[in-house]
Order: C-alpha cells, then structure tokens, then sequence
C-alpha cells in the first residue's frame, strides 16, 4: 500500500528499463546544431524535494484547557469529553496565532528557506553535547513554510484536528516536540505568555520544557518536488502530481486516519495526556 504514496502512475512491477521497452519507437528526427551531451544527472528523491508536510491529527479537545472534572473522572470522564468537544472558531484563531510563530522568513522579503530556527530543544535528546559516535552533532536549524490547523476530521465519534507542517527538513521527533509545546501551553498555567514561552523554546532558552508528543498520530503527508524555489525536475517522465494527492488521500482516508482514531490509539493518546497534564502545572 505504501507504494501509492509520492509514487509515478507505473505498475509496480514495471522496472525503468521494460518500461522503456513497452515504448513505442520513435522515428529518428533530423538534428540542428551541434551534438548536446547526453545527460547522466539522475534524480535523487531527497534531496531535490522542495519542501515535506507532516500531519499530526489530535483530538480537538487536547488543544484546549481540559476541565477539572475530566483530569480528577480520569478515563471514563476523558472519554465523554472526548466525543461531546468541539473546537470553537475563536480557539482555533489563537491556535493559528501561536503555530505561525514557528514559520520562518516572511519578513524584509526574506523567503521562507532562507531563514530559520534552532530546534535543539526539538530534537530527541536535546541535552546531549555529543551523539553516541563522538562525532559533532549536525546543525540542527531548520526552516518552516507553514504550521497550522488543518482539516478537522469527524473519527470514531471524536472530533480531530489535522495539525500541518511544512518545512525543508526535520530534526528526529522536531514535529512531536512543536506539538508537544503546543499541547502543554493549552493544558498548563504559566506566568510567561505562550507566545514567549514558543520564542524562548525556538531561541534554546534555558529552562524550557518541550515534551515529547505520542509517535502514533504523525504521519508523512506528501514530499513537493518544483522548480520555482528550488531547482528540481520530476522523477521521471509523466510524473503527475494531481494523481500523487489522489492516491495519498485515499490511503490516508481508508487506512492512516482509522488506525490514528482506533479505540486502542485514542484509548493510548488519552492515557498519555492524563498523566502528563498534573506534571506540567
């Protein structure tokens, strides 16, 4: 199933060469000019990609303060909340205000790609002066187009947010660090406004805590291959982008976005912010 996804519309048991063969031939064409070199450039998939988006679907009611009577009825009150939530307009607003302080450029006509964060306290152990080889460790700024609420999607009763992000690269767990912090400013009390606490997080302040989200709800949404802001050509001839989102859609909707909303998965999700939201206050 995973072959439909940034996939070219060729069989999967085609390779490049019997492709080429199943071609009709082609009359040869009378050539002008002089003889051009025969390109042995081949396309690297990664990185020639302009940019990747990552989707971490939540529940809706995760994104907001929890009342009191859910965290002290534990799961049976958590799951009650869970389906009777919906997000307002106005919540989702503030959300929109804080995930846009992630993006990078956009001001003094500076493009998105060339500026950025540091995410060290995004990575999976930020305090670590070096990695285990002893070697330094690799930059790890990184540049973001564009964070935001997405599409809210009704699943298993409960209302979920698709939380997107798109930017050149990510750090390993950068995406479930930034919805980490994002989940704590919603749950817990701090004398610092969240859009400082972001700021400080996003400048490697000391002292600022950034857990570390639940793997299960992120997922790789599509990889975008251009030639305006980078130079890139597609991976093959036909390559059609229109067909790519159709097939990533479908899998998404038939298979991610269940097993994401699964009793088991939300049962899971629901257990991790119980016991986190006493330890963030």
């Amino acid at each position: 199933e995973m072959r439909v996804l940034n996939a070219a519309p060729c069989g999967p048991d085609v390779q490049p060469a019997q492709a080429q063969q199943q071609q009709p031939q082609q009359q040869p064409h009378a050539q002008v000019g002089p003889a051009k070199p025969a390109s042995t450039r081949r396309f690297d998939a990664g990185r020639e990609a302009v940019s990747r988006i990552f989707e971490y679907v939540v529940p809706s009611a995760a994104l907001v303060a929890l009342p009191r009577r859910v965290l002290e009825g534990g799961m049976p009150a958590m799951a009650e909340h869970l389906r009777s939530f919906r997000l307002s307009p106005k919540s989702e607003q503030h959300l929109n205000a804080l995930l846009a302080l992630f993006q990078t450029g956009g001001t003094k006509g500076i493009p998105w790609n060339r500026a950025s964060w540091d995410f060290a306290l995004f990575t999976e152990h930020p305090a670590d002066p070096l990695p285990p080889n002893g070697k330094p460790k690799p930059s790890t700024r990184r540049s973001v187009k564009q964070f935001r609420c997405g599409e809210r999607l009704m699943l298993g009763g409960v209302e979920h947010v698709a939380l997107r992000v798109e930017g050149n690269s990510f750090v390993p767990c950068q995406v479930r660090k930034m919805v980490g912090l994002l989940l704590l400013l919603a749950q817990a009390t701090s004398p610092r406004p969240a859009e400082e606490v972001v700021l400080g997080a996003l400048q490697c302040e000391g002292g600022v805590h950034v857990p570390l989200a639940p793997a299960h709800p992120l997922l790789l949404d599509r990889i975008v291959y251009g030639v305006g802001e980078k130079a890139a050509s597609p991976p093959r001839d036909g390559w059609s982008d229109s067909y790519s989102v159709q097939q990533m859609e479908a899998f998404k909707r038939s298979v991610l976005y269940p097993h994401i909303a699964s009793p088991a998965a939300l049962h899971a999700f629901a257990t991790w912010l119980l016991e986190a939201v006493p330890s963030w206050h």
